[in-house]
């Protein structure tokens, strides 16, 4: 049975926070038996308002550094994006892994995936406006005084 790579990225990411999960379980009850004594003696000594102020900074810090790990794992939608392309060479374009159709502007790669418009010869980026050829169509200007005008695809 084959498990698709999705699915096993899934499933390490689900067993790497239980593993992480079991172990901040542990550290907790760990620091809470040797804390406890601490805290007898010393939190009747603090005012309130130092303790609020406290947790309030606290919880600051907290919102601040989940907010920066949620920017880190899901952030930056145009990396995941990018991983499904590979450069071709001959095209300058990058070409999708699983829809060789489907390609995107190397000029404009910087600043995310710009999917490219399919055109007689090549293909056109609508956002930077440059062409790229297609060595395997070939165009070819028709002779002067011939039947044919303007280029055409041989």
């Amino acid at each position: 049975m084959k498990i698709s790579e999705t699915i096993k990225e899934r499933l390490l990411l689900g067993l790497i926070a239980a593993i992480l999960g079991s172990i901040g379980w542990l550290a907790t009850s760990i620091a809470k038996d040797a804390v406890e004594p601490f805290l007898k003696s010393v939190l009747p000594a603090i005012n309130n308002k130092t303790l609020l102020l406290l947790c309030l900074m606290l919880f600051l810090v907290i919102l601040i550094l989940g907010t920066w790990v949620a920017f880190l794992l899901w952030g930056d939608k145009s990396e995941r994006e990018r991983k499904h392309y590979r450069f071709d060479q001959t095209t300058g374009t990058y070409v999708h892994k699983t829809e060789p159709q489907q390609r995107a502007c190397a000029s404009c790669w910087q600043d995310g995936v710009r999917p490219l418009k399919i055109h007689q010869s090549g293909w056109w980026c609508l956002k930077c406006n440059k062409y790229f050829e297609d060595p395997a169509r070939i165009v070819k200007t028709a002779p002067p005084g011939s039947h044919i005008s303007g280029r055409a695809i041989v």
